[in-house]
């Protein structure tokens, strides 16, 4: 079986059954095995269906928003990639220099 990933799309309902147009939504990635890309989205729907009623009543699951072969191992590869606007406290130019030896990274649980 082979690897795959799946960015799996969430949205956090207003807990008192208001109806809004701006909601939270949560995409989350998710990496597991599969025998083939139908297999894949099987196993996908499945994570995501677990995941959200293992989270509070309000969170639903929406969609398998992308569904991707990653190869037969994992180790060192990139499974999801954002681009964002990120507004910072200082100007960033060619020049400035950045330490990420010095990175103390949070946990994500």
């Amino acid at each position: 079986m082979d690897f795959y990933s799946a960015r799996l799309l969430f949205v956090l309902v207003d807990r008192n059954g208001k109806a809004r147009k701006k909601n939270i939504y949560e995409e989350s990635v998710v990496v597991f095995r599969a025998k083939d890309l139908n297999d894949a989205l099987d196993r996908a729907i499945a994570i995501g269906t677990k995941k959200s009623k293992s989270l509070k009543p309000y969170t639903k699951f929406i969609e398998v928003e992308t569904l991707d072969w990653v190869g037969k191992k994992v180790d060192g590869m990139e499974v999801a990639s954002k681009l964002r606007y990120r507004i910072g406290t200082k100007p960033i130019s060619t020049k400035t220099r950045f330490y990420p030896e010095m990175s103390k990274p949070e946990g994500s649980f």
